[in-house]
Formats: C-alpha cells, sequence, structure tokens
C-alpha cells in the first residue's frame, strides 16, 4: 500500500468516525482552534500525524526507513533522505508535516473533501467524504486522480 493510498484511507477513516463517535473525535482533535471546520493546515497536521503513528511502528516518536519500507515497500532511500532533514537516519512527525507541506501532499485530498469551495472542511463535508469512501472499493479513492 503506498502512501497516497494509506493517507487517503486515513482521511476516510478519520472522517466516518466524525458521525459515529460521540466523544472526542479525530475531528475535534483536528480543529486545533475549536471552530468546527478544519482549515488546510490543520487537515494537514491530523493527517500527517495518523500517517506517522500508522508508519511508526515502534512508537518511539520516529520513523526509520525500515519502518517506513516495512508500511510501504515503495519507499526509497533517496525520498527518505529528503524527509530527514537533519541527516539523524530518522524522520520525526516534525521533519514529515514539513515535507507534506511543502509537497502539498494532502492538497488535492483536501480539495476534494471541501466540496463547498470555502477553504475549509467542516462536519457535513468530513462525514459525506466518509461515506463517499466507505461506499466505494478500496481501490477507488473519491477525489483522486490517479497517477
Amino acid at each position: 500500500m503506498t502512501f497516497r493510498q494509506i493517507s487517503v484511507m486515513a482521511a476516510a477513516a478519520l472522517l466516518v468516525s466524525c458521525a459515529t463517535t460521540p466523544k472526542a473525535t479525530p475531528f475535534d482533535i483536528g480543529d486545533a482552534n475549536g471552530n468546527g471546520t478544519l482549515s488546510k493546515e490543520e487537515f494537514e497536521a491530523l493527517m500527517s500525524s495518523w500517517t506517522f503513528k500508522r508508519y511508526d511502528a515502534n512508537k518511539d516518536g520516529k520513523v526509520t526507513f525500515d519502518e517506513w519500507k516495512a508500511a510501504d515497500p515503495t519507499a526509497d532511500m533517496a525520498t527518505f533522505k529528503k524527509l530527514d532533514a537533519n541527516g539523524a537516519g530518522f524522520v520525526t512527525l516534525e521533519e514529515g508535516l514539513a515535507a507534506v507541506r511543502r509537497a502539498g501532499t494532502f492538497n488535492e485530498l483536501f480539495d476534494a473533501i471541501d466540496t463547498n469551495k470555502d477553504g475549509v472542511i467542516d462536519q457535513a463535508e468530513a462525514k459525506a467524504y466518509g461515506q463517499v469512501f466507505s461506499e466505494s472499493s478500496t481501490n477507488n479513492f473519491p477525489g483522486l486522480k490517479r497517477k
């Protein structure tokens, strides 16, 4: 499973839980300023955190190349070295988030979920995306073009 596929599945899992979890949902956690919506920055941070946790197999707060390769068999050392900004031999959440923002990794997904194009994702849009995704095959990623 590629990083792109994991990211889309993560978004769907997080956002569909908005409608099914009565306690603090991932949406609520991602809504850092508490205004009831997710800005692009909040969405990137939420998705990066979820993806980072998925890759950090031993839960030590850093992702080694071996952990990354285990989660994404298509991973390559050259890309890993770009993510590892300080050359420490592992990627931190902060390095991962900076890379995501530089590359615009979640821009297309954010735009697909933000159906009214107001620049934020609200609870209704999150719930709708989660429902569309759950009704689709895991090989179809709503809102994303095949690359």
